[in-house]
């Protein structure tokens, strides 16, 4: 028998394992099966709930603007449906309209959602399901999504589950916080992209942060230190924000009437005044110290790049750099080699992992210590 005769056979005799059905249901027909418990959003096999309630809240708002939404995935048995994928939209939308059974890790019942930090819809913002008129209500409730519905007529149900709930949750390969970002500036404006990319492969700045591990520049850290060098100085970290992908996150897309994107649209942030400062910046770094900039002894491990002396040094020089120039070498050199007597520069690398509060600390204490006046 031929490669292609075998294929055929097995196609034949694994495709009769299941039965596929695919069509749109709205968001109430999935409430009430919820509600008559014939819809499990919880098999055993399932990730917890985890959205953040800035999750929920823009995907809540993703619905009310009638956004295309993922597809539900739907193993169905005989008295019921359950989720392979999709728990995280239901769940929301469940907790969202009140009729969630979720509870928290200490067995309380989760509270329903209030909205908040909405991008678009300004007015939904907290706001919570008994707010909306019957009207808006009945609306959301006969929102459209596609659900995609696996029977099973095998005689091995749960080995037919696994594998389905493998295929479509294998893990993935995750984008880092950079590459998340660099995708949705292809998706707002490739010139954005493209100008960061230009400013990655300056040859000055590149020297300067050449202690970067491959690791780290495979996922697109380099980029990463010139949002950090544009948004620290700019946005307070707000302490609602425990990582630095959603400190960026927020200030480069999301802040209200202020993000980073919005001031580029109505030019407060000059892409090509930016570029000029950036390139100006790390010219004068490459004179003082050369490719050692950041880098400091860590033990064993010889020299290693710093983050704490790129936010201090980098970010501190980019915004003072108009009153800079060539002839300010032994200025910058003297700086950077008394940094480490400094208190407040002590203190803030004191802090170890806990990046908020050395950012807090650190940023501050940059902007104002190479300030030529000091």
């Amino acid at each position: 028998m031929s490669n292609q005769e075998d294929l055929i056979n097995q196609l034949s005799i694994s495709q009769r394992g299941y039965i596929t059905d695919s069509y749109s249901m709205s968001i109430g027909e999935f409430m009430n099966m919820y509600k008559d418990k014939e819809l499990i959003v919880n098999p055993k096999y399932q990730r917890e709930f985890r959205w953040s309630d800035q999750q929920q809240s823009r995907f809540i708002e993703s619905i009310f603007l009638q956004i295309p939404l993922p597809s539900i995935f739907i193993f169905q048995d005989k008295k019921m449906w359950e989720v392979i994928d999709g728990l995280q939209r239901l769940s929301t939308i469940f907790l969202f309209t009140g009729i969630s059974d979720l509870k928290d890790k200490d067995g309380n019942p989760l509270q329903p959602t209030t909205l908040k930090d909405t991008k678009t819809l300004k007015a939904l913002n907290s706001m919570k399901w008994e707010d909306f008129s019957e009207e808006l209500q009945f609306n959301f409730k006969k929102t459209k999504m596609e659900v995609k519905i696996i029977k099973d007529i095998s005689s091995e149900k749960s080995k037919a589950k696994f594998e389905l709930f493998q295929r479509l949750n294998q893990k993935p390969s995750i984008l880092s916080g950079q590459e998340y970002r660099n995708a949705l500036f292809i998706m707002y404006d490739e010139l954005i992209f493209d100008w960061l990319k230009d400013l990655s492969n300056y040859s000055n700045f590149k020297e300067c942060i050449s202690g970067l591990e491959d690791r780290w520049l495979k996922e697109q850290y380099d980029k990463e230190l010139i949002m950090r060098l544009f948004v620290f100085p700019i946005y307070e970290l707000k302490s609602k924000f425990k990582k630095v992908d959603d400190y960026l996150d927020d200030s480069i897309f999301y802040s209200e009437n202020d993000s980073l994107i919005s001031k580029i649209d109505i030019g407060t942030f000059n892409l090509a005044n930016e570029k000029q400062k950036f390139q100006k910046t790390f010219d004068l770094l490459f004179q003082a110290k050369g490719v050692d900039v950041f880098k400091r002894s860590t033990g064993s491990s010889g020299q290693q790049f710093l983050e704490s002396y790129f936010e201090a040094i980098a970010i501190g020089l980019y915004f003072n750099i108009d009153n800079y120039s060539e002839n300010d070498i032994d200025l910058i050199n003297i700086k950077i080699d008394n940094l480490e007597s400094q208190d407040e520069f002590k203190k803030a690398r004191g802090i170890g992992t806990n990046t908020e509060i050395r950012i807090k600390k650190l940023v501050p204490f940059s902007k104002k210590y190479f300030s030529k006046d000091e």
